[in-house]
This record gives C-alpha cells, structure tokens and sequence, in this order.
C-alpha cells in the first residue's frame, strides 16, 4: 500500500484536511520551508548568547509553523526543545546540560535540512504533474500517488524496453512502447510526460528515421522520467528517508545530446548526514534492463553514433534506476 507521509512531511494530509488543492500546498509549504533558515539561526544564536527568552520563543513559533504543514517530527523537536528551556532555571548552562540542549537543536537543524531539500525538489519539479486532476479523478491524494508511485517504478524498466529496441532499430516496437507510455501518462494527468513520449513516437515514425532526432527525443523522455521520479521519491514513501539532493531546476529543453545527459549530476544522491538511512525494498539490479551491446553496423558514422549512444545512456539509465529502487513499491 501506498504512504503519502514522508519521514518530514505528511503530503496527504496537508492538502485532504487543509490546503486542498496541491497548488495551495506548494506555496505554503515553499512559505514554510523560506522561513525555517531565520528561525534557526535565532535558535543558535540564542543558545550562544544564553538567552533562553528568545529560544523558547522562536522554538514555539516554528512548532506552531511544523504543525501547520504536517512537518510532525520537527514540531515534536520543537516541543521537545522548548520543555527543555523552560526547565532550565540556571543561565549560563552547566556542562550537562548545555550538551542536552545541543543535542536537541543538532537534532532540529538536521530535521530542517531535511525539510529544506523536500523544498527544493518541489520547487523544482512541482509543475510536472497536475496533481489536483490526479485526486479528482482517482478519489484522494493516496490513491493518486499510489499510481503514481507504480507507474514511475514501471516506467523506468519500459524506458529501458524503448532503448534497446532503438540501439536494434526495432521502429515499430519504438513506437508501441511510446504510444504505451503516452497512454499512461495521460491517464495519470503527466502532460509532459505525455507530450514527451508523443514525440518519442511522432520522429519514429518518419520513413527515414533521423537519429539525431531520435536521440534528442529520446534524452528528453529520458529527463521527465528522471524529473517524476524524483517528485515522487520524495512525496511517497514508507520510511524516515533523506530526500534526493537537488541544486537548480532543470530545464530539459537544454539537453539535445547523449553527451548533454551525461553531463548532467543525479538528483537521486543523498544527504548522507541527515535522517536513517533507506532499506531499499527491491534492489534496482533485479528489474533494470540489461543493455545488450550495439551491433557493428556496416556505415563507419552510424555505428560510432549508436556506440556514443549506448555508452553515454547506460550511466543515465543508471542514475533513474536509483531513484527508481527507492520508489519500488512492496
């Protein structure tokens, strides 16, 4: 079954019980997660100066923020944290306890950063799915992000599917799997996704198939995969995790080459010192796609195309399966 509550944020009831709309959610969870960075550093300076007025305050005002977003377990540090000034008669500190309260905002700032890199992949990949049609049309928000967290799964072993029958200049199957994956898409209210895939199979199907057009729509396809299982990584899962390391927005339309997406960092690396490490329910290895290697072709220029494709995508294609493994759905 499905989760919407991540290690920091409970996604599902955020916007079921108060926000209502995904949309509404993201800017105030963007609102949220902008005003975190000053309430830390209040918090530690603070500490520093001894002064447990303005550190009880700040900690009460970011609990009653936490729980405004669902964020439970900082607001539970938070409550932790403001308890533990208020019993504290004596400033400076003793050695004791100045190490317990070091201890529990140590423990809050890395809840923080936690909550700060969710706040940076949606951001970033929010406007990738229409995720109010998505709870209309399937009922609730963990319905929706139950497809969506098969799909995505599903869909990064079909993407390795479309490859090989590319690199076998298998056309027809190129344009059954697009057409496949389009049909999906729609269904679960991906239009990029969608358009991405109809494009996969509109350069197909010319009568000369152009591989650099080929290529370029496939790198694209490629991206949005990446991009949704990302989003989705970070929205649905089942344990206390650490959320994918996200540095600027994407923008796919840049990317026109194998050698473009090579160049590119994962988003699927994470932050090691944050939150207990994921037990990945399924290792990626069982259910990728093995590439086999290209055929020499008898055309010099063709053949060095196609071998500078196959190389370049299998470290993509890699980078999306570990993303994917932490998606896999028990």
């Amino acid at each position: 079954s499905c989760c919407t509550q991540m290690g920091c944020i409970d996604v599902t009831k955020c916007i079921d019980q108060y926000f209502g709309q995904w949309t509404t959610f993201c800017e105030i969870f963007q609102h949220f997660v902008w005003h975190l960075g000053p309430h830390m550093q209040r918090i530690s300076e603070s500490f520093r100066d001894h002064n447990p007025e303005v550190m009880r305050s700040e900690a009460h005002s970011l609990k009653g923020a936490s729980a405004s977003c669902s964020a439970h377990n900082a607001y539970s540090m938070c409550e932790i944290l403001e308890s533990a000034v208020k019993t504290q008669d004596q400033w400076p500190l003793d050695n004791a306890a100045h190490l317990h309260l070091s201890v529990i905002i140590e423990a809050l700032m890395r809840e923080v950063d936690r909550i700060q890199d969710l706040g940076k992949v949606i951001g970033a990949y929010h406007t990738k799915l229409d995720f109010d049609a998505g709870k209309e049309k399937f009922g609730s928000c963990t319905k929706y992000m139950g497809k969506l967290e098969l799909f995505c799964f599903n869909t990064v072993e079909q993407i390795g599917i479309i490859y090989q029958t590319i690199v076998d200049k298998e056309y027809d199957q190129v344009v059954q799997q697009a057409n496949d994956l389009q049909g999906k898409s729609e269904e679960l209210c991906l239009a990029a996704m969608q358009e991405a895939a109809r494009h996969l199979a509109e350069v197909t199907k010319s009568p000369e198939v152009v591989f650099k057009e080929q290529e370029a729509a496939f790198v694209a396809l490629c991206m949005e995969v990446k991009h949704m299982n990302c989003l989705v990584f970070s929205l649905v899962h089942k344990d206390q995790v650490d959320t994918p390391a996200i540095e600027d927005p994407l923008d796919e339309t840049s990317f026109t080459s194998m050698e473009d997406l090579s160049s590119l960092g994962t988003p699927s690396e994470l932050q090691s010192s944050s939150a207990p490490s994921i037990q990945t329910v399924r290792s990626a290895a069982e259910h990728k796609t093995q590439f086999a290697t290209v055929n020499e072709v008898d055309e010099e220029e063709s053949g060095s195309q196609e071998n500078s494709f196959s190389e370049s995508l299998g470290s993509e294609m890699d980078n999306i399966d570990e993303v994917a493994s932490l998606n896999s759905p028990e």
